[in-house]
């Protein structure tokens, strides 16, 4: 009688095991007001063409706007695709590909709230200025400083890439939309 309570108990517990799973990789839903999944969402910070190829010469399908959400398209059942090739796989109404440089990953994806914020060398005040950022300017968190409250971003401003710091109390998550 024990084996067959422990059977059913370790059943049980596997069951509820691959549930979890089963759910951590089931797609969301696909409306507008879909929840988002930072391992597979990503934002842009800057207009780009969705291509039927993963290359500068296939066909334009759609021109996808700065601080849109694309979704990452999956490899296979048992998890999301991340790559490290020069293009991505993603859904934006068609499926097609997005230059991988041209994507923030959407749990990554913060703007400026400040009307002037400082993108700074080192994360202090006292630091030389890079470049003002206006707001909304858009940023891709790299991480957070172990002094004050500041975070390394790269900006995207004016088509042109900056690395530096900024006081975190002037950003805020934006995921896309």
């Amino acid at each position: 009688m024990k084996r067959i309570v422990s059977v059913i108990c370790v059943a049980f517990l596997l069951v509820s095991i691959l549930s979890l799973y089963a759910g951590a990789v089931s797609q969301p839903d696909t409306g507008n007001t879909r929840a988002v999944d930072p391992g597979r969402d990503y934002v842009l910070p800057y207009p780009a063409n969705l291509r039927a190829t993963g290359s500068n010469t296939g066909t334009i399908l759609r021109t996808v706007q700065a601080g849109k959400r694309v979704q990452g398209v999956a490899a296979s059942n048992s998890g999301w695709y991340y790559t490290t090739t020069a293009w991505r796989n993603v859904i934006y109404i068609d499926t097609g590909y997005i230059q991988n440089d041209l994507l923030i990953p959407a749990n990554k994806s913060y703007v400026t709230t400040a009307n002037s914020l400082n993108l700074r060398e080192q994360p202090t005040t006292g630091s030389n200025t890079i470049i003002s950022l206006p707001k909304y300017t858009r940023l891709c968190y790299i991480s957070t400083a172990t002094v004050g409250n500041w975070y390394r971003v790269r900006a995207y401003y004016n088509n042109s890439e900056y690395l530096g710091y900024v006081s975190a109390s002037y950003v805020t998550i934006d995921y896309g939309s």
